[in-house]
């Protein structure tokens, strides 16, 4: 069901632009005059003639997509990957026009995706071309390679059609877990452009078995102003989530002592609150989380769903998830940059205390006192207790 959905995405995509081609207008596209762009990804490369962009574009073969069937019965991919090279984004994506007659289209792009150590030296040259040029939409995700993002864009994912979708899935499915943080490009530039808050980026990664090739999401790219300065695990980032407000369900396993036995619990519902307050002059953050969970698995025969035992389980839920925050806390202060938005905080609920340490925040923010409090009820046990081996 999943793979029909994605290959009726794509196949929308290209009778869009169907659509559009065959209306009579001044500035009118036809079809078979455009490379339609799923996804595309900037690297940097040595080159003979010194450091250049590599462009790589996952482009959509329309008769493909529209005949799925032919292309099962012949071994055809639904998409092929061109690349071309250039001092900028701009000249690259011109430079395509050396190696094909078709144009590269931008509307229905879902992905960008940067290399690493293009990441590290700096965002703003490479997205200023998306924001500036009209085609490029601002709700398509942008993430970081950990490598080459032409290596990402290369690769077949499994039994999805085109690759790019299949990531822009797991991006718009991330609630499941709530350890991936998705980033639009609008998202991205408005954080670029704060000057109270720091920006992130979900990655990916190319993995390699004996068997096959695959890609997976994988932490969170942290930057300071524009660059990339470090990186969070996948624990980091949902830490970072809870703060943000942006946990939406996922799964906390623990031990309970003094058992050795896993149990895990599903979140239902979390809301945050931040508190910037001013202690004796100085600046001072409580983040207040309330959190609903239900058990999902106990994988030992005692029975803990009585009251004096769930009390235990909601207390070691609360702690899984302070040392969730504190973990990314700790790399934040590690980076010295608020991807919280504490500073945010402050600079709209206390705008006369922001003019005053606003100024000095890289200096104050690795030593800002935090208070976390987090409370967990814990709403159902599901339907195990029936069963007498569990009483």
């Amino acid at each position: 069901m999943r793979r029909l959905l994605r290959t009726t995405l794509a196949l929308t995509l290209v009778l869009t632009v169907s659509v559009f081609s065959s209306i009579g207008c001044w500035d009118k596209k036809e079809l078979d005059k455009l490379a339609i762009v799923a996804g595309f990804g900037v690297d940097q490369v040595q080159t003979a003639e010194g450091d250049r962009l590599l462009l790589t574009a996952q482009i959509i073969k329309a008769d493909q997509v529209i005949s799925p069937e032919q292309a099962g019965g012949s071994g055809k991919q639904s998409f092929l990957t061109d690349q071309s090279y250039g001092r900028t984004v701009f000249e690259g994506v011109r430079n395509f026009t050396f190696e094909s007659s078709r144009r590269l289209f931008f509307p229905h792009n879902r992905v960008l995706i940067i290399g690493e150590s293009l990441a590290r030296s700096g965002l703003h040259p490479i997205i200023d071309f998306f924001i500036r040029d009209p085609e490029p939409r601002p709700k398509q995700y942008v993430l970081v390679a950990k490598g080459k993002a032409a290596d990402i864009l290369s690769v077949k994912t499994g039994l999805e059609e085109i690759p790019a979708l299949a990531i822009y899935e797991l991006l718009q499915d991330y609630g499941a877990t709530s350890k991936v943080y998705p980033v639009t490009l609008q998202d991205l530039t408005k954080d670029l452009a704060s000057k109270t808050k720091t920006a992130v980026l979900p990655m990916i990664e190319l993995v390699s078995t004996s068997k096959k090739k695959t890609i997976m999401l994988d932490g969170t790219a942290v930057f300071k102003s524009d660059r990339m300065v470090g990186e969070l695990n996948i624990n980091e980032t949902r830490g970072l989530l809870w703060v943000l407000g942006k946990v939406h369900s996922g799964i906390i396993v623990f031990k309970l002592p003094p058992y050795r036995h896993d149990i895990s619990m599903e979140i239902l519902e979390a809301n945050r609150q931040i508190r910037p307050e001013l202690r004796n002059g100085k600046p001072h953050v409580t983040v207040v989380i309330d959190v609903e969970m239900i058990i999902g698995e106990i994988t030992l025969t005692k029975n803990l769903t009585v009251p004096r035992e769930n009390e235990k389980l909601e207390r070691m839920a609360s702690q899984g998830i302070k040392k969730e925050i504190r973990a990314a806390l700790a790399k934040a202060r590690q980076f010295n940059t608020d991807f919280f938005g504490f500073g945010e905080a402050f600079h709209s609920r206390r705008p006369k205390a922001w003019k005053t340490f606003g100024p000095n925040w890289d200096q104050i923010f690795p030593q800002l006192p935090v208070e976390i409090k987090v409370s967990t009820v814990i709403r159902r046990v599901g339907e195990a207790t029936k069963f007498p081996i569990l009483q």
